[in-house]
């Protein structure tokens, strides 16, 4: 397949537990792909599918190294008569995209909100665009801040339990300075902690984005947090998920996530995506107020960790993205969804082991892992050889971990 012309390109980071979802949905579809690698020894080199591999990730710590070579990359592909897809795989490729948008517009198309400079990836963005067209309400309540000092005003709006999140990632992705463990957020510690505490921890991490958006806490727990998971074309084709168990629970990743049967978000979704004129697949994350409506805190314009979930369900969401991508813009009517579940094992182990989940909740999750309908995040991949890949490397982690 290595002389054939790519119809997809993945460019892959992160756990790449994503990357194998958009590789197995492509293989499947007998979509030639090509992939960008942005994590050294990535499990994609040579698998089947695959016409072309490019290993970009000694150029990460550069960032006009990296958007140089990426760039030169990108201009050698071969193209076909159609619109190259090109798909990120987390919030790094996906800022790389964006930041480079007008050289790889001429060569493909990319999930984004075309109504917005970095198409959805800058929440302040996204919020202050809402604000200007009128559609604010499908948004929870969100202040913009320029400075650490904002964050005076709007503790005394929102409580001392309000939640602060970069605008904008960094380049880097690195969030350590948030307090490690996946942590993707500045809130209250305890309910000891008092404001000046809070906004200390703010201006440390300050410098990880220009600007920053706050947000009123609202209920965490199991079942609670949604998600809209949606392609948009020329109409929107939408469904529901749930997440089951997350960890760390406040601003952390989901580790069990099952589809639901509602669509009571969906209409509100699709509100704001047609505002922006969102293309491609997007997910937004819903948490209740205090009446229990669904509030979006959250819109992430990319394929996400828990994408094969949809597939599973029979929501062939990665193809028909792939397909709006390259210009069709008609998408087939919504199919009734089968139950899924999606667990991820590592993360299930560290919510256990730092005792956010019990030996019972744990022990309710053991047997999904052995049912047909559920999918096993980055060991259910069925491209050849893919499973004794992502062991090795999971095996791999863990002994360095205990050295």
């Amino acid at each position: 397949m290595k002389n054939l012309v790519p119809r997809l390109l993945i460019i892959s980071g992160g756990s790449e537990v994503v990357s194998l979802a958009l590789a197995d949905a492509a293989y499947s579809a007998v979509l030639p792909y090509a992939v960008f690698s942005l994590v050294p020894n990535s499990v994609l080199k040579g698998a089947a599918g695959s016409v072309s591999f490019v290993d970009l990730s000694a150029k990460i710590g550069c960032w006009d190294q990296l958007r140089h070579a990426f760039l030169l990359e990108l201009s050698l592909l071969p193209q076909c008569s159609s619109r190259l897809a090109i798909l990120p795989t987390e919030d790094g490729s996906l800022r790389l995209l964006n930041e480079c948008r007008d050289e790889v517009l001429e060569w493909g198309e990319f999930p984004r909100a075309r109504n917005l400079r970095m198409g959805g990836l800058d929440k302040a963005e996204v919020v202050e665009f809402a604000q200007s067209k009128g559609v604010s309400h499908t948004l929870a309540p969100t202040k913009v801040l320029y400075r650490p000092e904002d964050a005076v005003a709007v503790l005394l709006e929102f409580g001392v339990d309000t939640v602060f999140k970069p605008a904008l990632k960094p380049l880097s992705m690195d969030l350590s300075v948030m307090g490690g463990q996946g942590i993707k957020v500045v809130t209250q510690n305890s309910v000891e902690e008092g404001a000046e505490s809070i906004i200390a921890r703010l201006r440390k991490a300050w410098p990880l984005s220009e600007r920053w958006i706050a947000q009123p806490r609202f209920y965490i727990g199991a079942g609670l947090e949604r998600s809209v998971c949606a392609v948009r074309g020329s109409s929107i084709r939408a469904c529901q998920v749930v997440e089951r168990g997350k960890f760390p629970r406040m601003g952390g990743t989901a580790y069990w996530v099952s589809t639901e049967n509602k669509t009571d978000l969906i209409a509100s979704a699709s509100c704001l995506l047609e505002a922006l004129d969102m293309i491609g697949m997007c997910e937004l994350s819903y948490l209740p107020d205090k009446a229990y409506r669904g509030q979006l805190i959250e819109l992430n314009p990319r394929p996400w960790l828990q994408v094969s979930l949809v597939e599973r369900a029979g929501f062939s969401i990665i193809t028909e993205a792939i397909s709006v991508l390259q210009g069709e813009m008609s998408i087939p009517s919504m199919p009734v969804l089968a139950h899924c579940d999606w667990l991820q094992p590592e993360r299930m182990f560290l919510s256990l082991l730092s005792r956010e989940s019990t030996l019972p909740e744990f022990s309710k999750m053991v047997p999904l892992a052995f049912r047909s309908t559920s999918v096993i995040g980055g060991y259910e991949s069925f491209l050849p050889g893919m499973r004794r890949k992502m062991f090795a490397r999971t095996l791999r982690k863990f002994l360095q971990m205990i050295r």
